[in-house]
């Protein structure tokens, strides 16, 4: 071989290192700031997780839901994943085969994250007005009913009656609601555009 064939040929090995080594730290600084968040992140989304009682996440297009999150430095922890129903055609599909997601979730996997808190208050609320409604109409029907019986006018007994079915009603209706909790979801991660 040569002297400028030799020296060509390592001039191109050193051109090849120089972009192997160049390829190499450009792909671990870009890694590295997709795979985690900076401390003062780590420590946004772990304030607002505190009073979380739940996470909805997303990877790579699925919902999870996790229950008692906790951000650290690594991803998102969690305590277990909750078991949400299948639909049938993911289930004829061999979805409901995915495994969970591991605990901590790295940072470079998550899409979003969503804090959540249940809460009785609305679904009693409705279950409530629902059944103040209803025993209502139904204290109003059976003391129309029973004065048209009776060949009478309406009178003071009757809007006690209507009144206090509306009352019980009401009460029964907003402790079947309160059976039924409703999560408030809030996205904490990345910050919403405003």
């Amino acid at each position: 071989m040569s002297a400028a064939k030799r020296t060509h040929a390592v001039q191109l090995v050193r051109i090849v290192r120089v972009l192997v080594a160049l390829a190499v730290r450009l792909a671990t600084a870009t890694y590295a700031h997709a795979a985690g968040l900076d401390s003062v992140d780590v420590a946004r989304v772990q304030q607002q997780l505190q009073e979380a009682q739940y996470a909805r996440i997303g990877i790579e297009g699925r919902t999870h839901v996790l229950i008692k999150p906790r951000a650290v430095p690594e991803g998102l922890g969690f305590e277990q994943v909750e078991m949400v129903p299948r639909r049938g055609y993911e289930v004829v599909a061999g979805a409901d085969s995915l495994a969970p997601p591991p605990s901590p979730v790295p940072w470079s996997r998550i899409e979003q994250i969503e804090t959540g808190a249940r809460t009785r208050l609305p679904s009693a609320l409705k279950g409530g007005a629902i059944g103040l409604v209803t025993g209502a109409a139904v204290g109003a029907g059976l003391s129309f009913f029973g004065v048209a019986m009776a060949g009478g006018d309406w009178d003071e007994d009757d809007w006690r009656f209507t009144l206090a079915s509306g009352g019980i009603f009401g009460v029964v209706g907003a402790g079947i609601g309160a059976l039924f909790p409703s999560t408030k979801w809030k996205q904490v991660y990345p910050l919403p555009q405003r």
